[in-house]
């Protein structure tokens, strides 16, 4: 290859890197707490089984077409049977973007304290 060919075929390059890295970032946001994830009244006798965490997962392809779906009741869900619980106290819940010029990934992260609950009188 000549040489001028080879240096515009790496500038061509070296501008297609560039201009991906500015399509691309991530960011994560704080998007919820909650007490809990299921009513507990005074009446009812609670558990403590310690910390738990469940995510979701979703991904769109060019920000139109979604492959899948980061649904917070699914991070819920994952974080309850992690432990083995009946509900989550002392919820929260955090988004995160990552755009990328092809797909986009989504997680919903959801942490809190696993709890049995019996319920009462």
């Amino acid at each position: 290859m000549p040489r001028k060919k080879l240096l515009k075929f790496g500038i061509l390059i070296l501008s297609v890197v560039l201009l991906a890295s500015l399509l691309t970032g991530c960011i994560i946001s704080p998007a919820g707490v909650a007490p809990s994830t299921a009513p507990i009244t005074a009446d009812d006798k609670v558990t403590k089984l310690g910390p738990a965490s469940g995510s979701a997962w979703g991904f769109m392809v060019f920000g139109l077409l979604p492959l899948s779906e980061a649904w917070t009741y699914k991070a819920v869900d994952r974080a309850v049977k992690s432990k083995d619980a009946d509900a989550l106290i002392n919820v929260t819940l955090d988004n995160q973007v990552c755009l990328f010029p092809i797909v986009h990934i989504y997680r919903t992260k959801v942490q809190g304290e696993a709890v049995k609950i019996s319920k009462g009188g």
